[in-house]
């Protein structure tokens, strides 16, 4: 008899957090498990696919997740859809997710972790602390997330579970990209690139934690060494503007270039020469993951659960994302390097491809789901 799983998240905007969710959805289409999904917002640019292929999509159109309006709509949604197993995304909704599903008697409750949230606060805290009483299981998408939740949440860590972001297993080449020297690059050839110049890439909404300023700050160091490469950055965002700003201030018109948002970010970033990502707190990038898997080289902050997919020297390079001449001297290695650069990119995809698969992802949620919600 399949069972029921509701998810909830705010939206499903094109973001980390919501592709992942995304995916496993459309994976658990295949299981004992069928999926749903409530948005407590909006919902979002990847609700029509996911609809296409079947799975039921409602959103409250809420603006105060926490609320009793909230947990009395859950409790109905969870009634209505016969719901055995309700898993929330994301911060903010998970005591109404919880309240909600456990007056409904849905049988396990699980909420997650996918970020190391420096910006949480004592009333943030008390909220999800409320939460974590009713939850069942708390999914951490690190080891570095989980050992924060449980120092910063008081979280028993019998109580947290590690499952690590998938990549679509079909999606990863057989070799490393960087190394096809012929590839075709039909996304680069406008912005008109010569022969010996890299494309350097950087996909990250524009946000304080993001940190792109030191980034262009390193890349003018990189610049004056003689190096000859063009930085792409993908993503929009509050501090756009102010980035955009920035890179004319420090002489990068001519080397900087910002793409905003771009659906084909896959399809860009596969015909790069790298991949830099200097956030100052990180749980688990999908971007340096989905690098990896292509066989693009990465060079990225040692924050978070970055280093749990990135070994200096050995699958990427690291730096100190506070230190404009730590994150220069990644750059200039990873631009420099060639051999070494394809080295590390042929190591990270072998491990991606071992480890970090959304087929590999999916059979742990549904070993999870299986292990709290067994059949009936």
């Amino acid at each position: 008899m399949p069972r029921n799983v509701l998810f909830m998240i705010p939206t499903l905007d094109v973001g980390g957090t919501e592709m992942q969710l995304a995916l496993l959805a459309k994976r658990l289409l295949q299981s004992e498990f069928r999926p749903h999904i409530l948005c407590t917002r909006r919902e979002g640019e990847l609700a029509a696919e996911l609809r296409g292929l079947g799975i039921p999509i409602e959103c409250l159109n809420l603006d105060r997740p926490v609320s009793f309006q909230a947990c009395r709509q859950v409790k109905w949604f969870c009634r209505d859809w016969k719901i055995d197993i309700l898993h929330s995304f994301q911060f903010g909704m998970d005591l109404s997710a919880v309240r909600g599903a456990r007056s409904a008697g849905v049988r396990a409750v699980f909420t997650s972790r996918r970020e190391i949230p420096d910006w949480m606060q004592k009333r943030h805290l008390r909220v999800q602390r409320i939460a974590n009483r009713k939850t069942d299981l708390v999914v951490c998408n690190s080891e570095a997330v989980r050992q924060d939740a449980c120092a910063r949440e008081g979280l028993p860590p019998e109580k947290t579970r590690v499952i690590h972001n998938g990549f679509p297993e079909e999606w990863i080449p057989s070799r490393p990209l960087v190394q096809e020297s012929d590839r075709e690059r039909v996304f680069l050839r406008p912005f008109q690139l010569r022969p010996e110049e890299k494309a350097l890439v950087c996909i990250a909404n524009f946000s304080p934690v993001k940190n792109h300023l030191r980034l262009l700050d390193a890349a003018k160091k990189v610049l004056l060494q003689g190096i000859d490469f063009r930085l792409f950055l993908i993503g929009e965002g509050p501090l756009l503007e102010e980035a955009r700003a920035h890179s004319d201030r420090v002489g990068l018109v001519a080397t900087s270039v910002f793409l905003g948002k771009r659906k084909d970010r896959l399809e860009f970033l596969a015909e790069c020469d790298a991949l830099a990502l200097p956030s100052l707190s990180e749980g688990f990038p999908n971007a340096v993951l989905e690098a990896q898997a292509l066989g693009i080289p990465v060079v990225a902050s040692n924050v978070g659960g970055i280093p749990e997919l990135v070994e200096h020297g050995e699958t990427g390079w690291t730096f100190d994302p506070t230190e404009v001449n730590s994150i220069a001297k990644a750059l200039w290695t990873v631009l420099t390097y060639t051999q070494d650069a394809l080295r590390c990119a042929t190591e990270a995809q072998a491990r991606a491809r071992a480890k970090f698969t959304a087929r590999e992802m999916v059979s742990r949620y549904v070993a999870l789901y299986s292990e709290l919600c067994p059949p009936s």
